[in-house]
């Protein structure tokens, strides 16, 4: 998969850019708040309808105007050849996408370009907290399942309805009983799009784990085990199939303690917005017991297997996004990241306020106020 053109206008802060990049490394060059991000962003929006900064639609639509436009010209390279022009259009309350002139779904669309991102979220996601474990694996589940982006819309909307009347009966505008019995008639469609979204996180960590080990002991420079550890309320996901998922989430919104706590907080307790994820390193929790380089070096080792994954599951590598990270890298770290993908020959974006950084024989844009400069 090659990106050929890509045009933005009035996204974030780019106020318009239209350009061509290079077939593998692009380096965007250039002080901070310029629009550096805004471009991988931007390139990450088109392959997912999503952001890794923000979840509010307004925030991606530059200040002082009405609307934002992005548009890439995509072209195939392993099977048979072909080209797409890809459109979104944002404005107030309302998103158009395009696929050669011909408006889409988000179905139809999610899943013509994908990508893989590397940014300071995603390294930090060890330390940081749940919130950020969990997006790690949902921004891959998102692109390499067909289902996934269905499964998350209906979850989202399901979790919204069931809070709602959570928020009701705390707040006391609703009779408990009468609550309650709202409650159990959402239940059944929630648990149903629980269920999916557990099975699509458990599916991709088991396919992607053998990769990971491989490449973690690659880059360590000696053999290392790692595991990923799925969980909820302190108690690892051993259930594979979907019948079993289903019944674990039931026993688990059943739970008479967790349910009059989500009466009295207002919120759902039990679903994949609270599991979390661990990565255990020789044994131990990599978030008590590595150090900073370890953990970066998990990141690394679960997003190149990703990487493979797509390799393997596509026939075609994905767009690899990195934003501003190979500082965050010493020296070792960075040289594998570098020539991994030189070899794999992957169409790569990156962001650097270093002009050290860059490499040569790369395609190299400075950014500046918004706009590109030669």
């Amino acid at each position: 998969m090659r990106v050929d053109r890509l045009s933005f206008r009035q996204f974030r802060n780019i106020t318009e850019i239209d350009f061509t990049p290079g077939p593998v490394l692009n380096y965007f060059v250039g002080d901070n708040a310029q629009g550096k991000t805004s471009i991988i962003e931007g390139i990450f929006h088109i392959s997912t309808l999503r952001s890794f900064r923000t979840a509010t639609t307004l925030d991606l639509i530059q200040r002082g105007h009405e609307s934002a436009q992005l548009e890439a010209h995509v072209s195939s390279i392993s099977g048979k050849t072909s080209q797409k022009n890809l459109k979104v259009r944002l404005s107030k309350g309302h998103r158009q996408l395009t696929l050669n002139e011909k408006q889409v779904s988000p179905s139809k669309f999610v899943g013509q370009v994908r990508t893989v991102v590397f940014s300071p979220e995603s390294l930090g996601a060890i330390k940081f907290g749940p919130d950020l474990r969990r997006e790690l694996v949902d921004q891959a589940v998102y692109q390499i399942s067909s289902e996934a982006p269905l499964a998350f819309t209906r979850f989202s909307k399901a979790l919204r309805q069931r809070n709602a009347c959570l928020k009701q009966i705390k707040m006391g505008l609703i009779v408990p009983n009468k609550g309650r019995g709202i409650l159990e008639s959402l239940d059944a469609g929630f648990l149903q799009a629980a269920t999916e979204i557990t099975f699509l996180r458990l599916r991709f960590l088991d396919t992607i784990l053998p990769h990971a080990q491989e490449t973690l002991s690659l880059i360590m420079g000696e053999k290392c085990s790692l595991e990923f550890a799925y969980e909820s309320h302190d108690e690892p996901w051993k259930e594979r199939n979907l019948e079993a998922i289903h019944q674990r989430l039931k026993d688990e919104i059943l739970d008479s303690s967790r349910r009059i706590s989500e009466e009295a907080l207002g919120v759902t307790l039990t679903g994949p917005h609270r599991h979390d994820l661990s990565f255990l390193f020789n044994g131990n929790d990599s978030r008590i017991f590595c150090s900073q380089g370890q953990q970066r070096a998990l990141i690394l080792s679960f997003k190149i297997a990703e990487i493979v994954y797509h390799g393997k599951a596509f026939e075609s590598y994905p767009l690899l996004l990195l934003d501003d990270v190979l500082s965050e890298f010493d020296e070792k770290k960075r040289r594998f990241l570098v020539d991994f993908l030189r070899a794999h020959n992957a169409q790569t974006f990156l962001t650097t306020t270093d002009h050290t950084q860059v490499l040569q024989g790369c395609s190299v844009f400075h950014v500046e106020a918004g706009r590109l400069k030669t």
